[in-house]
């Protein structure tokens, strides 16, 4: 699960965490698994109020897609979240610091590999090519 989500007034919050396959802190979207027959679209809203404390809107499915084909069988859903406000009772999970981008900045962390993480940039990319936001991650 990748949640790509935006303010009412155009920023992305991101999640930075630390990876221990990759020895590196690394800023990503919001993500998580989903818990044994959770929905995903409740997966989706849960995880984003739990690393971010913001709240879900209107969810947009940006599809499954395949994670790694040569060596392992997981799958991502994607979505695109129109936030609805911030749960002020939220308490930041340890280790997970938030950010709030905008969308020049979050373009440039893409482009200049501030944003590693390529699975997340597809979802970015799904959430435009599905005419979400515009190229400059602008809303159309």
């Amino acid at each position: 699960m990748a949640i790509l989500a935006i303010t009412s007034d155009g920023r992305f919050p991101l999640v930075r965490q630390y990876r221990p396959a990759i020895e590196a802190f690394t800023w990503e979207l919001p993500a998580g698994l989903i818990d044994g027959d959770e929905p995903p679209g409740e997966t989706c809203r849960r995880e984003l109020r739990e690393e971010t404390g913001y709240v879900a809107g209107r969810l947009h499915a940006l599809g499954k897609a395949v994670v790694e084909a040569g060596r392992l069988g997981n799958s991502l859903h994607g979505f695109f979240v129109e936030i609805d406000g911030r749960d002020e009772a939220h308490v930041p999970e340890a280790g997970v610091e938030t950010a709030l981008v905008t969308a020049s900045d979050f373009r440039e962390w893409i482009v200049s590999g501030r944003f590693p993480m390529q699975i997340h940039v597809g979802v970015v990319l799904q959430a435009i090519l599905r005419g979400y936001l515009k190229p400059d991650l602008g809303r159309p």
